[in-house]
């Protein structure tokens, strides 16, 4: 997917949304992970470790502007003193074209860091989502999709990437909690391999994303 590619994509859920715009709603999100990780050049080692983050963004109608970023220290399977810290961070525009689907697209980093190197690359992604309710209003189920294309970085930056996740949301009053696993794969390259990343996610936050 190319970067004229992710701008049809979005331009063309812009054309669909109604013409007019509802109410701002800001939401705020904190959130823990378990992750099982499978790094590119790491060769036979999975690492695994707890990630907190945080995200939030600011929805005016059907459009919303969105960020985030987790951390975490990892351990590894087949090293007691391999203990690479994980970054990630995110930012994106998405809209809601029709009902309880939603479109959106923008950069994605993930960087590798330990005491003697960084690695540290950018991709774009695109993803879609949708919810359906589960139980009433307040229990509500989702699921989704993305890919998405090298943005630079090292000469071993990803290629592409793909990955998709579900989970569900609980409203209580202004307060929301959900529950989801992801996973992704990332082709890198340079002949440097692909990596791929498990999580299961508990959040907390005010409002929903």
């Amino acid at each position: 997917m190319t970067r004229s590619a992710l701008a049809a994509v979005l331009f063309t859920a812009i054309g669909l949304m109604p013409d007019h715009l509802g109410a701002q709603a800001l939401w705020l999100e904190g959130a823990a992970a378990h992750v099982t990780w499978q790094p590119a050049g790491v060769t036979g080692s999975t690492l695994s470790g707890v990630t907190l983050a945080g995200a939030g963004g600011l929805a005016l109608g059907p459009v919303s502007v969105e960020a985030g970023y987790a951390e975490g220290r990892m351990t590894s399977t087949t090293s007691a003193t391999e203990r690479p810290v994980l970054v990630e961070a995110f930012a994106a525009l998405r809209v809601h074209p029709i009902g309880a689907l939603s479109i959106g697209g923008g950069p994605y980093g993930r960087a590798y860091v330990t005491d003697a190197e960084i690695r540290r690359w950018l991709l774009w992604q695109i993803r879609g989502r949708y919810e359906i309710p589960l139980v009433g209003p307040r229990l509500t189920g989702y699921a989704e999709l993305w890919s998405g294309f090298g943005g630079g970085g090292a000469a071993d930056a990803p290629d592409a990437a793909r990955g998709g996740g579900a989970g569900v949301m609980l409203a209580l009053g202004p307060l929301a909690a959900r529950l989801g696993y992801a996973i992704d794969d990332i082709r890198l390259g340079a002949g440097g391999g692909h990596e791929t990343l498990e999580r299961i996610t508990l959040a907390v936050g005010i409002g929903r994303p």
